[in-house]
């Protein structure tokens, strides 16, 4: 059995971003996806949507403040040890938060948003992501993955700041905008992915490390995620039959009628009614809103206000997969890294003094001196003397002959 990576999530909402990491398939349009590789199965029952395959990770956490948010993830089967409370009170209670090897989540945007009052860092909503340092410097993971919109890097100092904080704790950090579009999501949304790797886990020669641009680099227009959908007076799908009925105005946002033809605009939290329009009689539905995100086209949700702010305030599960990958091929290009840099102490044994074999904690030594989990190390031959060295369990010890 392949090892797991264990993952704990953050101002999880509605799971968007647990998608690439959780037990649940990422459904997609096909025409969404470049590399048929990505592609386990078609969907038994959208025949133009496919399931990808699932990733290593295991999600050992949940987190948000939000108890209808749970019940929607209890709902639709990615729940997993999800706790509805404060951050900030966890912390200062002291909570003890699970081992993880990643931690993910994005925090409040509402204050770096072009469409917001732009109070940025100096408002409490804007500090709260003071919380995700903190968690990240407790649980010590081998990387984290942060997500906000595109205002956050026009806020003064904001983005600075944040990648300093991060770097105090011990971490390498970079990010990069990412244009929603031309991953395959059929929306025009921009977010700041920001990662961040141990730095004494692994060197990079080269900048761009942590890039994603590259990945998945194909357009799918929204006419193909509503292409099976009846309308909301014919269909038996609850989320199809809940729209707005906000009267339309003559200015601000949410007015027009989108073009199926190309791209949903973005899908905003603070909508206050302002849903753009499906068509000149009516405004998107929730699962139009929600397909236009990439959620699976069976997801269900709760009430109509809730889900249309729950499906704003998400990362679409389709991006959330293309930084799954990004992240597992780091976790494999470390792995390799690691056996190189252990076989390396083993053989600089070879022609010394001292024995040739390496007893349990001076391999657990060289296992945390370089940053790898323990309980995902197998080492069975010496290879001097060809005799078992030891195998190392768990908690990082073993034995030697």
């Amino acid at each position: 059995m392949e090892h797991k990576y264990k993952v704990i999530s953050l101002f999880t909402g509605i799971g968007g971003f647990d998608f690439g990491f959780c037990n649940r398939p990422v459904v997609v349009h096909k025409d969404s996806i470049l590399d048929s590789s990505w592609v386990q199965s078609s969907h038994p029952v959208f025949e133009s949507f496919v399931e990808l395959n699932q990733l290593p990770f295991e999600i050992v956490f949940q987190n948000d403040v939000i108890p209808n948010c749970k019940s929607v993830c209890e709902l639709n089967g990615i729940e997993s040890n999800y706790v509805v409370d404060d951050i900030e009170r966890l912390i200062e209670n002291e909570y003890r938060f699970p081992k993880a090897d990643v931690v993910i989540g994005g925090f409040p945007c509402q204050d770096f948003s072009n469409c917001g009052k732009r109070t940025g860092l100096k408002s409490k909503r804007g500090q709260l992501y003071k919380s995700f340092v903190s968690v990240v410097k407790q649980v010590k993971p081998l990387i984290f993955v942060c997500e906000n919109v595109q205002g956050l890097l026009t806020v003064p100092l904001a983005i600075q700041t944040i990648v300093n904080d991060f770097e105090s704790i011990g971490y390498r950090v970079n990010y990069e905008l990412i244009d929603c579009s031309n991953h395959g999501i059929p929306q025009k949304r921009k977010r700041v992915i920001l990662m961040g790797w141990k730095s004494n886990s692994i060197e990079f020669e080269k900048t761009g490390w942590n890039s994603i641009k590259s990945n998945n680099r194909i357009q799918c227009a929204i006419e193909k995620y509503f292409a099976h959908l009846q309308s909301p007076k014919q269909t038996n799908d609850k989320s199809q039959k809940q729209y707005s009925n906000a009267k339309r105005l003559t200015k601000g946002q949410g007015q027009s009628v989108i073009d199926v033809s190309r791209f949903a605009p973005t899908i905003r939290s603070e909508h206050h009614g302002n849903i753009e329009f499906r068509n000149e009689d009516r405004r998107l539905t929730v699962r139009e809103c929600a397909l236009c995100q990439t959620f699976p086209p069976d997801f269900k949700f709760g009430s109509m206000t809730a889900s249309y702010k729950q499906i704003g305030n998400a990362l679409p599960p389709l991006l959330s997969y293309i930084i799954a990958r990004k992240v597992y091929e780091l976790l494999k290009r470390r792995c390799v890294y690691l056996w190189v840099s252990l076989l390396f102490a083993m053989h600089s044994r070879i022609g010394s003094s001292e024995p040739h074999t390496m007893t349990a904690n001076q391999l657990g030594g060289q296992v945390v001196l370089l940053g790898l989990p323990s309980r995902s190390l197998r080492l069975g031959v010496c290879i001097q003397c060809n005799r078992s060295v030891c195998e190392c369990t768990s908690n990082g010890t073993g034995h030697a002959e």
